[in-house]
Formats: C-alpha cells, sequence, structure tokens
C-alpha cells in the first residue's frame, strides 16, 4: 500500500524512504553435472553508495545431476540515508554448469522488501 518501498537501477536498489526494512532474497539452483557443489543467495549492503558487503547469505547443496534447490537469505535493515544505503543480490559459487534460474510465469529467483516502519 502506497509508494514502492524501492526503486532499481543496473541490479542497485535504492530505498525510498528511511525506516526498517525486512529484506529476502531467493534464488534457485540446479546443475546438470552431477558433481557434488554449494550454491549461495546473498545481499550485499553499502552505506556509502560505494563499498557493498556481504549482510546475509543462505547456502544449499547440489548434491546430483539435475536436482533443485533453493536459498533464501534474509536481512532486517535500518535504512536512516537513502542516498547511500543501497542493496544488490548475487547468486554465488556459479559454475559453468550450474544454473540461478527463473520463469516468465512464477518466482523462482526473486526479492522482496517489506517496509516495516519509520525509524
Amino acid at each position: 500500500v502506497g509508494t514502492a518501498p524501492v526503486t532499481q537501477s543496473s541490479g542497485i536498489f535504492t530505498f525510498t524512504s528511511t525506516g526498517f526494512y525486512l529484506v529476502k532474497f531467493t534464488c534457485s539452483f540446479s546443475d546438470n553435472s552431477g558433481a557434488d557443489k554449494d550454491v549461495f543467495a546473498a545481499i550485499h549492503l553499502t552505506k556509502n553508495n560505494s563499498t557493498y558487503a556481504n549482510i546475509a547469505r543462505a547456502g544449499q547443496s547440489l548434491t546430483e545431476a539435475t536436482v533443485y534447490r533453493s536459498a533464501t537469505a534474509t536481512s532486517l535493515l535500518y535504512i536512516t540515508d537513502t542516498s547511500n544505503q543501497k542493496v544488490k543480490f548475487e547468486a554465488q559459487s556459479i559454475e559453468t554448469s550450474t544454473y540461478c534460474y527463473g520463469h516468465g510465469d512464477y518466482q523462482h529467483t526473486y526479492a522482496l522488501f517489506w517496509r516495516l516502519g519509520d525509524t
């Protein structure tokens, strides 16, 4: 209800107002090789509009070929500066045979933002 909690440009998400936010990033993974490997969904935050650091990371093990798994990273953020505090998302440990996938009709890989209240 109301205005969108974030805007997006080139994969960088900018908060539209200060406040407390719950951010979730879910990434769905698959692998065709059958090799045992770990993959991760990560949320990165910058406090200075420049340098990003991991603030949340969730992983899954892909243990066989054509197995599908998802990982959800979650973080509660206190946003006090909408010009400098921003987030971006990353699927980590993706190799040649590993995929972070989506779909045109329903959500596989997605981010959710909830503005919980004022600062």
